[in-house]
């Protein structure tokens, strides 16, 4: 998923900075991976990265409990931690984990003296008219993507295009076993320009109904509601606003 920050963008070299924000794309060194964690690569194989490998991450944060929780960087000294395929990397939030995938901050990307990182690709947003099946659970590992999955291999097997999004965070694996299972087209926040949904609720809401409608030339669309976007909203009031 970071890799989608530096598609396009040319003459790139890499400086120190002073701030972070979500979505900045930044060079880490590994210093240890003691329980061999692995990284989706931009060709879409898997690296189980070793000490001393450079790797693009994207800067960004989170609010699960089942994985290491992480924070926007303050400060260059301290190890940071990717935590999850996608690449997304931050401060930890507690204590450091000796068995987390732990990196050192090498510098940040920089093309024409401007920062990279994801950028809003998607167009404005648009009545949905196509059918969306929503596929909800209120927590981590609920069996959403599963769920989602089996959606869209059905509706396939019925002839008809299919658009998923995972409206979430950058996860990596999840979004690809949506094309595993032959969705046409697959979108995630990191098309909105967001790295998680740890952010302003208007502002992941509105990235959700970006994802939402930018699939409209498909029959179908599968959306897979990542808990942290229906935490502190009724979920039928979420769901109204696609109706709209």
């Amino acid at each position: 998923s970071a890799a989608k920050a530096l598609i396009g963008q040319l003459n790139i070299r890499v400086e120190r900075a002073k701030r972070f924000k979500s979505g900045q794309a930044v060079l880490v060194r590994v210093i240890s991976n003691q329980v061999a964690r692995s990284v989706r690569l931009a060709d879409l194989s898997i690296l189980t990265p070793k000490v001393g490998d450079v790797l693009v991450c994207l800067i960004g944060q989170n609010a699960s409990l089942k994985i290491e929780v992480i924070k926007i960087p303050h400060s260059l000294d301290k190890k940071w931690i990717v935590v999850n395929a996608g690449g997304l990397v931050g401060e930890p939030y507690f204590e450091l984990n000796e068995s987390s995938l732990i990196v050192e901050y090498l510098g940040s990307l920089v093309n024409d003296n401007r920062l990279v990182g994801l950028r809003d690709q998607l167009p404005k947003i648009c009545a949905i008219e196509k059918p969306l099946i929503a596929v909800i659970g209120t927590d981590t590992d609920a069996g959403k993507t599963v769920t989602a999955v089996k959606v869209i291999r059905e509706l396939k097997q019925l002839g008809l295009s299919v658009g998923a999004c995972k409206l979430t965070g950058i996860y990596g694996d999840d979004v690809l076993s949506y094309a595993e299972a032959g969705a046409d087209q697959i979108i995630d926040f990191s098309d909105a320009g967001l790295a998680s949904t740890v952010c302003e609720k208007s502002v992941a809401l509105r990235a959700a109904m970006k994802c939402v409608s930018a699939l409209q030339k498909n029959d179908v669309i599968v959306a897979e509601f990542g808990s942290a976007l229906l935490s502190g909203h009724p979920i039928s009031a979420i769901l109204k606003l696609f109706d709209q």
